[in-house]
């Protein structure tokens, strides 16, 4: 009797470790998100944050390099267990409530920023500001890597903007297109097209834990008349 009921003590812990672990993952990533929002809005800089690969996976987060065939799908392909992360602003979209901080990082580190905001794929397209295009994705899941769960309410006609340190700037953007295709299409698709003055908003489709085989886009021209300095 004694043996059952370390079993049934010990079945009921494990059940709350993979029941609780989730969730503090997700206030940590938060609480981080947080941190560097902070940190750089006190230093009006961008700010460089060093975190453990496995720190707050999100749940539903699969390596399998987003459908983008240029992504090392590989977090284990350094002898280091610590990425350093680059923030450099900010994303605002004001209709669904977003605040986030926005990296630019390429290869497994975007993989691993885009546990605590959003993310520019660096080293692919254009910088932030000069013509051409530029690629920022951003998680969508049931609970944590949430900053762009509500991006299908963005709609042609909606507003959104980056407050970009590197440049001083605060560059706003039209948004004329949403759009939904298959991840194995999104080089083709998006990643073909350098020579578009757009920013595209990406995320995984339909809002599940798993099985996400679309990739939900968002397009947006830039608003020259209302891009200017950060305000202080």
């Amino acid at each position: 009797m004694i043996s059952l009921d370390i079993v049934i003590v010990a079945l009921v812990a494990v059940g709350l470790f993979f029941f609780l672990k989730p969730k503090f993952d997700e206030r940590n990533a938060e609480k981080l998100s947080k941190e560097i929002l902070d940190n750089m809005e006190a230093q009006n800089s961008p700010i460089e944050v060093e975190v453990a690969k496995n720190f707050a996976p999100v749940q539903g987060e699969r390596n399998e390099g987003m459908g983008v065939d240029f992504i090392d799908n590989s977090l284990d392909n350094t002898s280091s267990d610590v990425v350093s992360l680059t923030y450099v602003g900010k994303l605002v979209i004001p209709k669904i409530q977003v605040t986030t901080p926005l990296s630019e990082e390429q290869g497994n580190d975007l993989l691993v920023s885009l546990r605590f905001g959003s993310g520019i794929h660096s080293g692919v397209g254009t910088p932030l500001g000069q013509p051409g295009l530029t690629t920022i994705w951003g998680h969508r899941f049931l609970t944590s890597g949430r900053d762009f769960n509500r991006l299908d309410e963005i709609v042609p006609g909606d507003q959104f903007y980056i407050d970009y340190l590197p440049t001083n700037t605060r560059y706003y953007y039209n948004v004329y297109k949403q759009d939904i295709i298959p991840h194995t299409e999104l080089t083709e698709r998006v990643y073909e097209h350098f020579d578009d003055d757009t920013v595209v908003l990406i995320t995984c489709h339909p809002l599940i834990y798993n099985e996400q085989t679309e990739r939900l886009l968002v397009y947006a021209k830039p608003d020259p008349d209302r891009t200017g300095p950060i305000p202080k």
